[in-house]
This record gives structure tokens, sequence and C-alpha cells, in this order.
């Protein structure tokens, strides 16, 4: 695994790997902003991935809100863009943040849409920072196409912060490589999911393609 300039990593020695193997090793346990993992320093080989840094919703919200638990299997992930700028004024730390941005997001959604809370489950922001926005079992508020069909009972919400649609600049690789991790975390935990897909089939630009069919393949 090749390991970057932002990669925290500390050698742990004698230790078991969670979920790993049942003799002790010597490993390192490394941490990005997108997944935590641990590596076998002798081979250099990773050895167990764990859930990727998520920052909870307690972490950038103090607004407490209702939520509807899903009564049917969930059987998609269903991708969106935000539309927005990546970044907003945050008047308290006085300088711009993604998390500002996911506030002001889940206040429109509260205000203008009339939801408990932002509609997505998650979100990621252009450094790859990965917001929750509601537990993975709730119905969010994200995929109803016009008055006929609603996805929401059945999918998990998951959104890019930033506007991807045709003509315009594709998400960052870190925004990328947090989709990846959260894709193979979400799919872990809910083993019904078959089926990965945008909001509209034409909503991204063509970089998409290509990302869609890689995020299919962890339904292999």
């Amino acid at each position: 695994m090749p390991l970057g300039d932002d990669d925290d990593c500390s050698l742990q020695t004698n230790m078991p790997i969670p979920g790993g193997p049942i003799s002790p090793i010597d490993f390192i346990f490394c941490y990005n902003v997108n997944e935590f993992v641990f590596v076998d320093a002798r081979t250099g080989e990773v050895v167990a991935t764990l859930m990727p840094r998520i920052v909870s919703r307690a972490d950038w919200t103090d607004r407490n809100a209702t939520f509807s638990p899903f009564t049917r299997d969930v059987t998609r992930i269903v991708m969106h863009h935000t539309v927005t700028n990546p970044t907003a004024f945050d008047y308290e730390l006085g300088e711009m943040t993604i998390a500002q941005i996911v506030r002001n997001m889940e206040i429109d959604h509260i205000r203008r849409m009339g939801w408990t809370a932002l509609g997505y489950h998650f979100v990621i922001g252009y450094d790859g920072t990965i917001f929750e926005g509601r537990p993975m079992d709730v119905s969010g508020n994200h995929a109803l196409l016009g008055r006929t069909y609603n996805r929401n009972p059945f999918t998990i919400g998951v959104a890019l912060i930033g506007d991807f649609g045709p003509g315009n600049e594709p998400p960052s690789q870190a925004q990328l490589d947090s989709l990846f991790s959260l894709t193979s975390y979400i799919l872990d935990r809910i083993s019904t999911i078959d089926t990965i897909e945008c909001h509209w089939d034409t909503y991204f630009g063509p970089w998409y393609s290509s990302v869609q069919d890689d995020l299919r393949e962890k339904l292999r």
C-alpha cells in the first residue's frame, strides 16, 4: 500500500489485528482522510481495513432531528452532487470550512424542503472528509423523482460536495478515494444492496462513467 505525506502512521508491536490473524504480529497502524488500515510491518501488506474516517453527525451539528427507520430492505446506493460551493464562512471560526457548507445545506433542506434534517446519509468534501448526515438505518430524503418514483424507502444517499455536471471539473481525487472507501463500508454493512446509481442518468459529466463501473465492481 503506498503511503503518502498526509498519512499518519505508528508502529505497534506484538498485537492482534482487529478482525485479522489470531496470532499477534508487528504492524503499522495508519490513517489518512479516507480510512484506517493495518499494514504488516514485515511485508508491507495491508492485513486489515477498518471503517473510513467519518465525521459523525454529532460532531458537526448540535441540531436534534427525528428520523423514520427503513421499513423495507435497502437495495441501492444513490449518488448525488450538491451543486453548491465547496465551503462556507463559519462565523465562530472566522474562516471558510467544509463543515459550514454541510450545516448550511441542512438548514436549506429543513427550511425550503420541509425535511427534518440533511437529506443525504453521507456527504464528501473536496478534501475527502466524509460527513454523516443520517444514520444508515433510517430513510433519507434525496431520491424522489417527480411525483411518481420515490427511491427514499430503499436507498442510501451519498453526495459529493460541489457541482460536477457536464462541462464542469470532476471531483477531486480525495473525494473519489473517500467515495470508494465509503462505498465499501456501506456494502460491508448492508448486504442487500445490489445497485449503485446516480440520481439522474445524465446528472454527472463523462468522468462518472468509469467511476460507476469501478463502484459496481464492488457489488460482485
